[in-house]
């Protein structure tokens, strides 16, 4: 950083030479203005990093949020359908997988109730 200050000085007194008084003295206290910021820069960013350091960690900065248990359960799905079968029209049922039928609970116009 102080190489840097140096170059800009020594370009700032180089321009002051080439330029008019009144530009000089106006560079000039901006060089001065630069150098000055630059220090106070440099002591702000010390401060932070010892506050940074030196800050314990506040209990208040922290919400709890809650926890939940996952566990595993059965996802059922269903479709319902609302129609009504007549015995006298024929209609055509398959099962999704091969087998053979066993058991037949409802016969050709009896009424059927939920559940049976």
């Amino acid at each position: 950083m102080k190489t840097i200050n140096l170059i800009i000085l020594s370009l700032a007194l180089l321009i002051m030479f080439s330029c008019n008084n009144d530009k000089q003295v106006k560079l000039a206290k901006l060089v001065k203005q630069q150098t000055a910021i630059n220090e106070k820069i440099k002591t702000l960013e010390a401060e932070l990093k010892s506050e940074k350091k030196n800050t314990p960690v506040d209990s208040k900065e922290f919400k709890f949020i809650g926890l939940s248990v996952i566990k595993t359960d059965a996802f059922d799905h269903y479709i319902r359908v609302q129609g009504k079968l007549d015995g006298d029209l024929n209609a055509s049922v398959f099962s999704e997988v091969p087998g053979t039928v066993s058991a037949k609970y409802a016969d050709v116009g009896q009424k059927v109730v939920k559940g049976q």
